[in-house]
């Protein structure tokens, strides 16, 4: 079972629209049945329409699979290891953490194959993300897992960002190609694929949708 944990210290940067994706895309590959875990407290994801249409076994008209499932875990250690041990016949997990690393968001990254952070380019930010990315490499195995992928979103084109993005590359991990904003992308449109947010609509800024394409490329990878 692949292991996905999409997290950072930093509320507000995409982590449950990098998971809300990551998982329902998951989903519609042929014989895979994935669970999203939304380790949240506030609940984002169980108040979003993706969620909503699930409950009420309505289609969607977003490509999302309904093998997909989204399960609301109590972010304490304990809980979330119930609920992995739980899961039978599943293909990949994909888990939405709080902003934080503590408990049972410290156990899903060890647990995790994969740890997808997505970072918007304030200083504060990006040093929260390296120092995060340094914790995590302490926890990697010999193999090299979990493996630490970090998703640069909302980027303008000027020195400062091009700055933090030297620093984000200087932690030795996967750093996702930079879009910045008002770039065209046409990748996941190429390809038929819906990119949506919370809500369930297709209104990402584009270098958003290039981002969580680019990490989705890598987890599909990993299957």
């Amino acid at each position: 079972m692949l292991a996905v944990l999409v997290t950072n210290v930093k509320g507000g940067v995409g982590k449950s629209t990098f998971a809300i994706n990551i998982a329902s895309h998951l989903g519609s590959l042929g014989g895979a049945k994935v669970k999203l875990l939304d380790l949240d407290p506030l609940g984002y994801l169980h108040g979003s329409t993706f969620f909503k249409q699930l409950a009420e076994g309505k289609p969607s008209s977003w490509g999302f699979s309904p093998e997909t499932d989204i399960v609301r875990v109590d972010s304490s250690r304990q809980a979330l290891k119930r609920a992995l041990e739980g899961l039978q016949g599943v293909s990949a997990v994909v888990m939405d953490s709080k902003a934080s690393l503590d408990g049972g968001e410290l156990y899903a990254a060890e647990r995790a194959d994969l740890v997808v952070m997505p970072v918007t380019p304030g200083t504060g930010e990006v040093e929260a993300t390296i120092r995060l990315a340094l914790t995590l490499k302490q926890m990697q195995d010999g193999e090299g897992f979990p493996r630490i992928c970090i998703a640069p979103t909302a980027w303008e084109k000027n020195k400062k960002c091009a700055k933090h993005l030297e620093e984000l590359k200087g932690t030795g991990e996967v750093v996702l190609p930079v879009v910045h904003k008002k770039d065209t992308v046409k990748t996941a449109f190429a390809e038929g694929v819906s990119v949506v947010n919370g809500k369930g609509r297709s209104v990402l800024r584009s270098e958003m949708r290039a981002s969580i394409w680019a990490a989705l490329e890598l987890v599909k990878g990993m299957l």
